[in-house]
């Protein structure tokens, strides 16, 4: 109890102020006291009170807290909110957390809660400049899941007329009737059939239709049956071709606002087969036997193919955005497996789809079939090929189209048509597996002869020009009154074959070709001022060449077998605009060039992601696994234009000089034109160009990749200075001796007697890509993850001398941002690497070519020094890139796909011998489950002495199997 001094008076004293506990900091205490007659409430510390210390601020262990010094306590905070002050109100918003509002009628804010790099929540704002004009029949409306007005449908479209909800119109032919309704909140266009009386007794010659509806004409003439009925077999095998070709297939229809999604259904029949088949009749000396079902015409030379459903390419799939596509691929080859992969679908939540072998799957067996079963997510352009071999060399691919509603560059075209695809693929006479053979264990080139378009085209014979190399033959363009599908050219002098040892070089100080035969050389070439480059030992090449062409240059003539070989032809009508879709489904090192005669091009996406239009081009180049969409304007006087496409790199005038070409053909031209003589191989496509070849930014006439615009939505997280993670991915060719090709004690690298017979290996960050035994994916628990390897874990081996095989993956936590630095050294060859991610698309934030080669630490020098410039913000969307020679590429993604995927080089030569590695995204419990009864493999080794006879071997098969039915099950439990 207080005592209070007799000398104070009590009434005098103030009340005791209220202080609430909740005002309290962390550890102070509220006491009484007596100061010195009046009992008052004071503060004080307690030490105990004080909250325990925090050491992360989330369950990964990634986030440390902020500290801050309270009045009683030393306090960690984790703030994992932003405070927002909006319409007089302040709200929180998580970290992470995106939000967005329209601050006048064109300008949108995006917003982001961020955390900096000492831990502390802020705001990270971008504007975005908002276009609300829409096209006709489509008005601006905000909501709630887009920044900017969007374009909705307003009123319908039918044969380029529009009609306001609740319209109705006939058919030309009035036996439909048309309404625009809303279906589901959306408009659509509904349709039915007019209603005909029923047709009584009326004898079936009399029978006739008359509005769209079947009466009885009576005074009818009776109809005499015709003698020459067709015949049944022929029916059949149409009926056949139509159901495995898909060419009427329900999925492929107009994709309206409002539609709901469909399951499309395909069959895949995988099988050896031969170009020229008894399918073709007389083909190709008949052109139109070429177009028969099951006729594969190539360019007029006999060989094998492997493709589905005996097409190529192969049967296109033509959907709309979120349809589900579920196809059965069938493996009929004899004796080799195959996978399907989706080239463009990022799988995301099935990634067990992906179709790479060891990576996703175990390959599909001869004999029996794998259902691929996947949601059509990313509109665009994309194709399907096999992932197995060499079997896309040889024929096992095809279109993948997506389309969508409102597409943002509907008013550049008028029409988007099927028929309007173009694959473009390389093509040599012999099959993909000899091919490789021969080059790898032999002399044999990898070199293509020939490209062909959509299946088809013409094969040049090489013949040596009359002019020295380098001098100039122009070609005048056809006078637009004349007939413009005749392009003239200089006479060519024919000379004869030349043996493979030898090679055929222009001189530019006589006309005649000079022939050497030097044995240890292969190493010719023209230089850029048209004299011979030096010839050197295999030691002393920068860049040398697996085997030289037999001419350097040449005018073209058709060999016999190909002269009547139909080119592939794309019909337009005057004064329209169409979009064009280009597949580029090669698998070689050949990007190509392509252009058309007397028209610009306006390139509107790649990759299947939109680009601000590029209008006017004179020409672009596409690299294999890349595709672009481009709009043509039929503005030229009706007539026949050669589409030309020039094969570079390992296609060029040093080595084959292959090329093709297809026709633009406005409907009112000659159909039966034959070409009498062909524009060269050197003729010029004129303008500026696009994702040129080895160019890096500010060449003239030239737009890279990277100086494109994308038209997507800024990703915020890619916009900062750092990514979470940033990896330097280099790569050369590399003479090392490759036990595969190069057994030291009996041939190896130095031993071999003749240069040609030197395989390099091409490798990144000097390691060769060995698969798992069980895939990465299907395995994920329980494969033994110390056996993986990248840069870091083999530092104590000398790669960089000696050859390195492992299972090349880098590991990334998920939802983390990626930088990797692509570099091609450049030093062995004069060559070109297009590189495909699987599971994620990315920006391409820079390009450039430094010299003729380079090296990772001098990439990584110039970048630390700040001189490698990035474009962050409006960087181009893209899943295949190329890197220029002696040069480097970065791309920029965010790791939110979680999974097994590959990264390799598209050029199959060098992928199916190790350029390639795993990214690994996230922790194998954040990865989806197999897939219930998933198709397992793996090694069989039994002990050693074991007899296979079922009893010595039962307790190792039964624990590998106890072991994948115990991981299956436990995945249905979760």
């Amino acid at each position: 109890m207080m005592m209070i001094s007799c000398h104070c008076d009590p009434s005098k004293c103030q009340p005791l102020s209220n202080i609430s506990e909740t005002s309290l900091e962390p550890g102070q205490r509220i006491r009484r006291e007596l100061d010195p007659c009046c009992e008052i409430l004071r503060l004080y510390c307690d030490a105990s009170a004080c909250p325990p210390a925090i050491e992360f601020c989330d369950a990964e262990r990634t986030i440390r807290p902020r500290t801050t010094v309270g009045t009683c306590c030393t306090l960690q905070r984790c703030e994992n909110f932003c405070e927002v002050y909006a319409d007089g109100e302040i709200t929180t918003r998580s970290v992470g957390e995106k939000w967005f509002n329209m601050v006048n009628e064109t300008t949108c804010m995006n917003y982001e809660c961020l955390r900096n790099e000492a831990n502390e929540t802020f705001i990270n704002s971008i504007g975005i400049q908002c276009n609300t004009t829409c096209p006709e029949g489509f008005e601006a409306q905000i909501s709630h899941q887009h920044c900017c007005p969007q374009c909705v449908q307003a009123r319908c479209k039918f044969d380029d007329q529009f009609y306001r909800e609740g319209q109705s119109w006939a058919s030309p032919d009035g036996c439909l009737l048309y309404r625009c309704a809303k279906d589901g909140g959306f408009l659509s266009i509904s349709s039915s059939r007019k209603q005909c009386p029923v047709v009584g007794n009326c004898p079936e010659q009399n029978v006739v239709e008359r509005d769209c509806c079947k009466v009885c004409n009576y005074t009818a003439e009776p109809r005499m049956e015709s003698t020459t009925a067709a015949p049944v077999e022929q029916e059949e095998g149409v009926d056949f071709y139509e159901e495995q070709s898909y060419s009427n297939h329900p999925c492929k229809r107009v994709c309206t606002l409002g539609r709901k999604p469909e399951t499309c259904y395909y069959r895949f029949r995988l099988e050896w087969y031969r170009t020229l088949s008894k399918a073709c009749y007389n083909c190709p000396y008949n052109g139109t036997d070429c177009d028969r079902p099951h006729c594969i015409a190539g360019d007029g030379v006999r060989r094998n193919v492997a493709v589905i459903n005996r097409m190529m390419p192969g049967p296109a799939i033509e959907v709309c955005e979120n349809d589900i596509i579920v196809v059965d691929v069938e493996n009929h080859l004899m004796g080799e497996s195959t996978t399907i992969h989706w080239h463009g679908l990022h799988q995301r939540r099935t990634p067990y789809m992906d179709g790479v072998p060891h990576v996703s799957q175990c390959p599909i067996s001869p004999g029996t079939t794998f259902r691929y079963t996947f949601r059509a997510d990313n509109p665009g352009t994309h194709f399907w090929h096999s992932h197995t071999g060499m079997q896309r060399g040889d024929g096992a691919f095809g279109a993948l189209i997506i389309r969508k509603d409102n597409d943002i560059h509907e008013l550049l075209y008028d029409h988007d048509l099927s028929e309007h695809v173009i694959t473009v693929q390389d093509w040599g006479h012999e099959q993909g597996v000899s091919l490789f053979a021969a080059h790898h264990h032999s002399t044999g080139d990898n070199k293509p002869p020939n490209l062909l378009i959509n299946g088809r085209g013409k094969y040049f014979q090489r013949f040596a020009k009359t002019t020295p190399l380098g001098t100039t033959t122009t070609t005048e363009a056809p006078d637009l009154e004349e007939d413009p599908s005749v392009t003239t050219q200089p006479e060519a002098i024919p000379v004869e074959e030349v043996p493979e040892e030898t090679t055929i070089v222009d001189v530019p100080t006589t006309v005649a070709p000079t022939v050497t035969t030097l044995d240890d050389v292969e190493l010719l070439q023209a230089s850029s001022n048209n004299n011979l480059k030096t010839v050197l030992h295999a030691n002393d090449v920068r860049h040398r060449t697996k085997r030289q062409s037999r001419t350097v240059n040449f005018n073209a003539v058709v060999v016999p077998e190909s002269q009547h070989v139909p080119l592939s032809v794309f019909y337009v009508d005057k004064g329209r605009r169409y979009r064009f879709r280009l597949i580029n489904a090669e698998f070689l090192n050949c990007p190509v060039e392509v252009s058309i005669e007397n028209h610009n091009l306006t390139v509107i996406s790649s990759d299947g992601f939109g680009i601000q239009p590029l209008e006017d081009l004179g020409s672009f180049v596409s690299y294999a696994g890349e595709r672009f969409d481009f709009v043509v304007k039929a503005n030229q006087p009706i007539g026949n234009y050669l589409i030309r496409f020039r094969g570079l790199m390992d296609c060029d005038e040093r080595f084959t000089s292959a090329y093709q070409f297809a026709v633009l053909r406005y409907r009112g031209a000659p159909e039966d034109t034959e070409y009498e003589s062909w524009p060269p191989y050197d003729y010029e496509a004129p303008g500026v160009q696009l994702n040129s070849l080895n160019r890096g930014p500010g060449a003239e006439n030239v737009i890279t990749i990277a100086e494109t615009n994308a038209l997507d939505q800024e990703d915020l997280l890619l916009l900062r200075d750092q990514t979470d993670y940033k990896f330097y991915v280099y790569y050369d060719f590399y003479g090392k001796d490759n036990p595969h090709f190069h057994v030291p004690s009996l041939y190896g690298f130095q031993q071999v007697i003749n240069n040609t017979n030197r395989l390099y290996t091409p490798q990144l960050n000097h390691i060769s890509m060995r698969m798992p035994s069980i895939p990465f994916l299907p395995g994920k628990d329980v494969l033994d993850e110390s056996q993986f390897c990248n840069e870091t874990s083999v530092r104590d081996r000398n790669c960089r001398e000696e050859f390195c095989e492992c299972s090349h993956v880098i590991q990334i936590p998920l939802h983390a941002t990626v930088e990797m630095v692509m570099i091609d050294e450049g030093f062995t060859f004069d060559a070109n690497h297009p590189f495909h991610l699987h599971g994620h698309a990315f920006r391409v934030v820079g390009m450039d070519r430094v010299s003729r080669n380079t090296t990772v630490e001098d990439i990584r020098r110039m970048d630390e020094e700040g001189r490698l410039p990035r474009r962050l913000k409006k960087a181009p969307i893209k899943d295949t890139v190329t890197i220029p020679d002696g040069g480097y590429t970065i791309i920029r993604f965010i790791a939110n796909n979680p999974g097994y995927w590959l990264f390799h080089c598209h050029i199959e030569f060098h992928a199916e011998i190790g350029m390639s590695l795993v990214l690994k995204v996230g922790d194998s419990s954040e990865m989806l489950p197999v897939p219930a009864n998933f198709p397992t493999c793996y090694d069989f080794k039994p002990k050693l002495g074991e007899l296979g006879n079922g009893t010595g071997s039962t307790r190792f098969t039964t624990s590998l199997l106890l072991l994948a039915f115990a991981v299956q099950t436990l995945h249905r439990l979760l």
